[in-house]
């Protein structure tokens, strides 16, 4: 039996061929459902790095050098939106399975201007969806604009267009930012929580108004005084044991008064310590790791904890480095990073305090700093896992790479955009939602297929890179047109009150354009 089998691993250096066809051999349904959770765990944590990491770091760095909420909102926010497209499109690319990437950017555009449009309008409490005209057509005629110039690519069978995408996007920036600019100016703070919600990036500081209070009791066992002295509404938080006395963060006022909800009902030993043992598994196993190796000053569970502070600059460097592959290969610079940070680690343990985090502006944006070089380096080196996975399940089941693209990894990274925007649209504010439809998309196909492009242009410093314009491809581009010209028409006849019905239209053409890939997958040669 052939055991040897040649892939693109990604960082992890797991070769899955050989792990389905050796390790495996004679089990190949627990292969596949070993893949499989894993292929669901990956891009969970995809997902998650980018939502719980990624997102508030650049908030954080758009909060501190007061970028104007339009620009953040169109350049670092959306990239942290769009990071799990990019960054799997760049390993598609590095790995040789550039089809993939790019079929996975189409699709996924595709399958959000669709099925999460019509999933919005669907959801929406009303008959019909205010649009704002002039933000809805730049970014739908920005999005036609991208697809022609990625239709005139196939048929000069060219990438030379490409590069110059991020260049496109500089000028759509300036078609966001400069009118708003020649406005009358808006009070500082009139759209900063509906941006940064807009763009699913947590608000960390002072710019967040709280609104609740919570009081974390320093004890579990009930008392009944206590009980009896809370008045309506009280809420009382044991999540952290009788050992710790730390207060969680207010929420929305701190005008308003304390509150405390009555204590727990006693459950049996037994089902606490099943619960706290699968929460204290799971932490340990995937949040952790990313806590220790992305320094924040605010960390979602625990707050400041001047331990894993000083820990996570030592830690963090020594995880780029080995990501890098520097650790054999330059030891000298592994040993010089190595000492550097554990000098600041030092400093960073001396220099503040145990439980209050930091003032100090430079210090925070100098751990944001750390952290977003952090987050990118996961969310790369997991797309790159993701992708090494995602191949071998196209060997193991004989599908071809575009297809991978068009149906698991875009479905696996757009399905983040139906759940929140859905949800937004329950909650009342379809308009936002549905604006988050269109922004987004003209970031991950403009970065997501320029900056590859871009980056193997200066590598090769050719104008032209081989690109396989497959049959898939060209299918997606032409729905593309379609849908986009179908959105823009209804919406404009409708003067800018998209009707519901037209949602279940939308995800007619998303089965039609389904059936279509599927026809020819089975009569591919």
């Amino acid at each position: 039996m052939n055991c040897s089998y040649d892939m693109e691993m990604g960082p992890l250096g797991i070769n899955y061929l050989e792990f389905h066809y050796c390790s495996m051999a004679g089990w190949a349904w627990a292969s596949c459902l070993v893949l499989a959770a894993w292929l669901v765990l990956l891009f969970y944590l995809l997902g998650n790095t980018a939502d719980e990491y990624f997102s508030p770091t650049l908030s954080t760095l758009c909060t501190q050098f007061h970028i104007p909420f339009d620009v953040a909102g169109v350049t670092l926010l959306a990239f942290g939106n769009g990071a799990p497209d990019v960054f799997s499109s760049l390993a598609s690319s590095s790995s040789g399975a550039m089809e993939t990437g790019l079929n996975a950017l189409l699709g996924g555009v595709m399958f959000v201007t669709t099925m999460v449009v019509g999933a919005v309008l669907v959801a929406s409490t009303s008959p019909v969806v205010a649009i704002a005209p002039r933000a809805f057509c730049r970014d739908v005629l920005s999005l036609l604009v991208v697809v022609g110039l990625i239709i005139l690519c196939v048929l000069e069978a060219s990438t030379m267009y490409m590069a110059a995408f991020p260049l496109v996007y500089t000028i759509y920036v300036l078609l966001v930012v400069l009118p708003t600019c020649w406005a009358a100016p808006a009070p500082d703070d009139a759209h900063h929580g509906v941006l940064f919600a807009f763009w699913h990036a947590p608000q960390l500081f002072e710019t967040s108004p709280p609104a609740y209070k919570f009081v974390t009791m320093t004890s579990t066992k009930p008392s009944t005084t206590m009980a009896r002295q809370a008045f309506d509404g009280a809420i009382f938080d044991t999540y952290f044991g009788p050992s710790q006395e730390t207060l969680a963060a207010p929420l929305l006022d701190e005008s308003s008064d304390d509150v405390v909800s009555p204590p727990p009902r006693q459950t049996r030993w037994y089902g606490r310590w099943h619960r706290c043992s699968w929460r204290h598994v799971r932490y340990l196993l995937l949040d952790l790791p990313r806590e220790l190796t992305i320094p924040m000053v605010v960390v979602r569970r625990n707050g400041w904890s001047r331990r894993r502070a000083a820990l996570s600059v030592t830690t963090t460097s020594v995880f780029v480095l080995w990501l890098g592959g520097l650790l054999d290969a330059h030891p000298r610079v592994y040993l010089a990073v190595v000492s550097a940070s554990f000098g600041l680690s030092l400093a960073v343990y001396v220099g503040t305090y145990h439980r209050t985090a930091p003032t100090s502006r430079s210090l925070i944006m100098g751990f944001y700093a750390l952290g977003f070089v952090a987050c990118v380096a996961w969310i790369y080196g997991l797309a790159a896992e993701l992708v090494s996975v995602l191949a071998a399940v196209g060997h193991i089941t004989t599908l071809p790479p575009s297809v991978v693209g068009l149906t698991i990894l875009s479905w696996g990274n757009s399905i983040g955009d139906w759940s929140t925007n859905v949800a937004i649209a329950r909650g009342g504010c379809p308009e936002m939602a549905l604006a988050g439809c269109f922004g987004g998309p003209v970031f991950n196909l403009l970065i997501g297929l320029g900056l590859p492009m871009l980056l193997a242009r200066l590598a090769s410093m050719t104008s032209r890179t081989h690109v396989p314009w497959d049959v898939h491809c060209k299918v997606s581009l032409g729905f593309l047109v379609l849908s986009l010209v179908s959105t823009l028409s209804v919406v404009a006849l409708s003067r800018f009150q998209c009707p519901r019905w037209y949602g279940k239209v939308l995800f007619g053409m998303y089965m039609a354009y389904t059936s279509v890939h599927l026809i020819l997958l089975l009569h591919a040669p």
